[in-house]
This record gives structure tokens, C-alpha cells and sequence, in this order.
């Protein structure tokens, strides 16, 4: 059972009503303002990214109206940053819970109270996972199998009747995770690959993953411990580091691998990249210190909020060329925004805000700031319609309207024009296409990038009674875009299945070809459909710089 579904049982359990937010609004902070304001929440969840973007839209008078009701929050899923949590317990009286747990676990197996005195006690740069709830037992063992003292990193076992019985289907990996308890004949433990070790209150510290280490031309690496020192920098908030290949440089041979420092600001100001650079190199050995280090807006996170190690963005070694400065008030007022939240100076109104690193967490914390800058409700789907200066500024000048403010959650979701080709997105099972957006950075300027989504309520993933009646509302959607080929589609799990399904009839009836690309798995009754490369290639290069 995940967090999510024990959320629909907690409030008849305690005897309270539960309330539901309409579709996406959780991608809006300003609505999920107006939903607890309009419901009175006393007890809501978030993900720790998802709080610093609710966080992000208050106001000390906003946050006195719709967060009155609250009683407590809870927050899991990744680390939870001491500075947020101090942020929030200014803005709010609501105590705030941070929980830990994985899913084979039943998921939450540990709490922490970040707040009042236990939130003044932490003195790191994240939340402890703390104390084991109920029927739960955490383990912190060294490579023997023994317990480590108070403070000394070990591996982090759990135990309790909840564990879940296996792998479905994988015998070696349930043997490898789920091992006999040397404590307690007869149990079992998990071992979650997480280290940890025990504080001096008795809560436990999270400290990294076990499988953070790496060799680079035979020399050792311990991301883990790059990341610790990093945020230990003036002004840093949240820092990671990721090994990576520039440019080209592994076509000529060799580990072409370098170290690269992700750095997020607690201000929001610009970091003396420079000098943090050498500070590392008096704190670290030579061969574990970053040869770049790049400022973010924030860390890029995958559909589950989790950090997305695959979307860091490379170091931007391309010079710059300036366009069309800002003019209008407008113009000034969304480069600035634009400025604040990708650390770096937009000086062309044709800077595009996902070509710049922005993702959809990152576009909804720009619509909460533009939402106050200009005293009207801007949405994450304008920015996503509109993300370059000149097209929102443009859009922001034109009249306040629903129309105007459901941009984005249509049937067609069209995150960049341009002259050339175009690249169908299809949806996964969220029903929005939002997350595509990223291909802004990796995809040449000609390429056209295209969302197929199904918006609620009255998409066809809600009206519809088979996949495949999904698939020829999408295809029908599509030929209105395009009748005549060719087509390039790309999708990836339910939007993978989908798309392979849709090429078929394409194919038949447009004899253009064109390329259908799969970035997740296909279902298997479509596997079949992998071989018929005659009639369509499964997959290819659909472009570059």
C-alpha cells in the first residue's frame, strides 16, 4: 500500500471528511491556496519539492488565510531540508511531520517532528528520518552484520510485520533484499541500500545511498560524501554531484567522465561559483572535486518527485548571443522572473524558460511569482504554452479570461513552433504530456514539440471504456494537426503503449514513414508490434544540434 492510497482511509478511520482536489490542482499553489481556504484542511501531504513550491507562492497574509485551518502536514518521498521546514513554521502554525519509508515496507516505517524544539535541534542540512512507528524495528549494521555505535554510518535494515513478501516474479532480488533477521530467529529483514546512523536523541540520520560510489579512471568516488561538503558552501541549499560526459569527449576513448557540482541557492541570489570551487578543493581530495559547478534553480525531479539524476543539464559551453532585450514593462518584469528562478541573466526575449533548464515544478513557482507580480492568476499551462519572454509576456499584456487560464490542459499541448518537423508527445498515465517540456533543451530550435494529452474530466482516459478508444481519439486529434506525414511519435509507459498503437493505422493510411520512439516499456500484447520495422521503424534519431 503506497501513501497515497492509505490517504483515502485515514480520514474514516478518524472519523473526518475527505476532500479532493479537482485534477492537477496540485500543480497549482495559488489553487491548492484556494482549496484548503474553501474546505478548511486540517491534515493534507506533501512532497518535500511540492511544499518549496507551495511555500514559494505565500505571502504572510496568504498563507494567515489559507493555511489556518491546518493542524498537521506530513512530508515524504526525499529528503526534507531543515531550511524549508524553518521557512514554513514562520508563514504557518502547522506542525510538520517528516516521514520516511520505502515501498517494500508498506512505505512510511519512520516520523520526525520538524518543528518546535526537535525542529531547532537539527543542525544538518535535512530533516532525520527518525523513530520507527509502530510494529517497526530500523537496524543500522556494519559490513558484519553488527550494530554501529551512535554516529558511525551503517547500512540501514528494517524490520515488522510489514514488510512485503518479495519481488513478484523475482526470486534472486527478493533473496538479496529481503535476508534473515541474525537478531530474531525466524524474522526477516529489508536492506534498503540507504545508509544512515543513529543521533544522539535516538532518531536516525539519513545520509545517502549505499551504491553512491564510482571509480573514474580508476580513482574512488563517493558522490555522497561530494554532496555533504557541498552543502556545507555559504548560501547553499541543496547540492548534488553527478558524473558526466561533455560534449563528445567519449569518442576518444576512455572513461571521458568528469565530476559536475549542482548547486541550488538558499537566497535565490547568484553563487561566487569561483570561490565555492576552492573551498571544495580545501575540504576535498583532487580527484573528488568538481572540475564545473553549475547553479540551478533547482534540482530537476522525476514523475514520482524524486531526484532525476538523467535531467541535469550538461554545462552550457556555447556562447551566448544576444537578441531583443526587454522593453515593455512586461518584458522586464518575466526576464527578472526568469532571471531569479534559472540563476542566470536573460538579456533576449526569445530566452526560452525550459531550453534554460525550467520543468514543470520550476513552472509552477514561476506562475505563483508572476501571479503576485502582476496581481492576476498566471498558470503552470501558460507557462508551458508561452515559455519564452516574448510569448508570455505577450500573453500576460492579453485580457485575463478562462480561456486564457486553461491554456495547457487542452488535447493539444503545444510546448514549442517552429518551421520544421514535428515531434507527438504522447501522455503517460498522469493524462498531460507537461514533462516533455525538457526536450526544449536536447532537440535542434527546427523541431516543432507537440503534447498529446487527455484533460480532465472529459478526456478520453476518463470517457473512454479501452485503450484503444484512447488511441483513436488521439489519432483523430492528431490528423487535425497534421493529415498528411510524416509523423514522428514518442511515448513512454502507458504513452509508449499508446503510440505504438497509433502508428499502426497512421502507417496504413499516410504512406509517408516517419520514427516512433519508445523511452519506456511497451505492454506485452504490443511487443509484436516492435518487429513489423517494414511498415514503420520502432525507433531513431529525431534530432540534435
Amino acid at each position: 500500500m503506497t501513501s497515497q492510497y492509505g490517504s483515502f482511509f485515514w480520514p474514516f478511520i478518524a472519523g473526518a471528511k475527505l476532500v479532493m482536489a479537482e485534477p492537477e490542482a496540485h500543480r497549482d499553489p495559488l489553487a491548492m491556496q484556494r482549496f484548503f481556504a474553501q474546505y478548511g484542511v486540517t491534515t493534507t501531504h506533501f512532497v518535500p519539492s511540492m511544499l518549496a513550491a507551495f511555500i514559494a507562492s505565500l505571502t504572510p497574509a496568504s498563507a494567515g488565510k489559507s493555511c489556518a485551518s491546518l493542524k498537521r502536514v506530513f512530508c515524504s518521498g526525499e529528503a526534507l531540508p531543515t531550511a524549508l521546514c524553518r521557512e514554513w513554521e514562520t508563514l504557518t502554525n502547522a506542525p510538520l511531520h517528516n516521514l520516511y519509508g520505502p515501498t517494500e515496507a508498506a512505505v512510511d516505517v519512520s516520523w520526525y517532528p520538524a518543528c518546535g524544539d526537535e525542529l531547532a535541534a537539527v543542525d544538518g542540512n535535512s530533516i532525520p528520518i527518525g523513530y520507527p512507528v509502530w510494529n517497526t524495528g530500523l537496524r543500522i549494521l556494519d559490513a558484519h552484520m553488527q550494530p554501529v555505535p551512535p554516529g558511525v554510518a551503517g547500512d540501514l535494515y528494517l524490520t515488522g510485520i510489514q514488510l512485503a513478501q518479495g519481488y513478484l516474479g523475482r526470486p534472486d532480488l527478493t533473496a538479496s533484499r529481503f535476508i534473515a533477521d541474525p537478531f530474531a530467529p525466524g524474522e526477516r529483514m529489508y536492506r534498503t541500500g540507504d545508509v544512515a546512523r543513529w543521533l544522539d536523541s535516538g532518531a536516525v540520520e539519513y545520509l545517502g545511498r549505499s551504491d553512491d560510489q564510482l571509480k573514474i579512471r580508476g580513482q574512488r568516488i563517493e558522490l555522497g560524501e561530494i554532496d555533504r561538503v557541498m552543502q556545507t558552501l555559504p548560501d547553499v541549499e541543496q547540492a548534488v554531484a553527478h558524473a558526466c560526459v561533455f560534449n563528445q569527449a567519449a569518442a576518444t576513448g576512455g572513461d571521458a567522465r568528469q565530476l559536475v557540482g549542482y548547486l541550488v541557492s538558499h537566497s535565490g541570489l547568484p553563487l561566487d561559483l569561483p570561490a565555492l570551487q576552492e573551498k571544495l578543493r580545501q575540504k576535498l581530495p583532487a580527484h573528488m572535486v568538481p572540475v564545473v559547478l553549475l547553479q540551478l534553480a533547482s534540482l530537476p525531479l522525476s514523475a514520482n518527485g524524486k531526484l532525476d539524476r538523467k535531467a541535469l543539464p550538461l554545462p552550457d559551453l556555447a556562447p551566448r548571443v544576444k537578441g531583443r532585450a526587454p522593453q515593455s514593462a512586461t518584458e522586464i518584469a518575466v526576464a527578472a522572473a526568469f532571471s531569479r528562478l534559472l540563476g542566470c541573466e536573460i538579456n533576449d526575449v526569445e530566452s526560452d524558460f525550459f531550453a534554460l533548464g525550467g520543468h514543470s515544478l520550476l513552472a509552477m513557482k514561476l506562475a505563483a511569482q508572476l501571479s503576485q507580480t502582476f496581481n492576476r492568476q498566471v498558470t503552470p499551462g501558460q507557462v508551458m504554452v508561452a515559455s519564452d519572454v516574448a510569448q508570455l509576456s505577450k500573453l500576460l499584456d492579453t485580457d485575463d479570461d478562462e480561456r486564457s487560464r486553461n491554456l495547457g490542459f487542452g488535447p493539444l499541448l503545444p510546448l514549442r513552433e517552429s518551421d520544421g518537423p514535428t515531434l507527438f508527445c504522447f501522455h503517460p498515465a498522469s493524462g498531460f504530456a507537461w514533462q516533455f517540456s525538457v526536450l526544449s533543451r536536447y532537440l535542434s530550435p527546427s523541431w516543432s514539440i507537440m503534447g498529446i494529452q487527455s484533460p480532465r474530466p472529459a478526456g478520453p482516459m476518463q470517457t473512454a471504456t479501452t485503450l484503444d478508444e484512447v488511441c483513436e481519439h488521439h489519432l483523430a486529434t492528431l490528423l487535425a494537426r497534421q493529415p498528411h506525414g510524416p509523423y514522428y511519435l514518442l511515448g513512454y509507459s502507458l504513452g509508449g503503449d499508446a503510440g505504438a498503437r497509433d502508428r499502426r493505422p497512421v502507417a496504413r493510411a499516410r504512406r509517408n514513414r516517419g520514427v516512433f520512439g519508445v523511452t519506456g516499456h511497451l505492454a506485452a500484447g504490443n511487443a509484436k508490434l516492435a518487429g513489423k520495422r517494414g511498415e514503420w521503424p520502432q525507433s531513431g534519431r529525431i534530432g540534435g544540434n
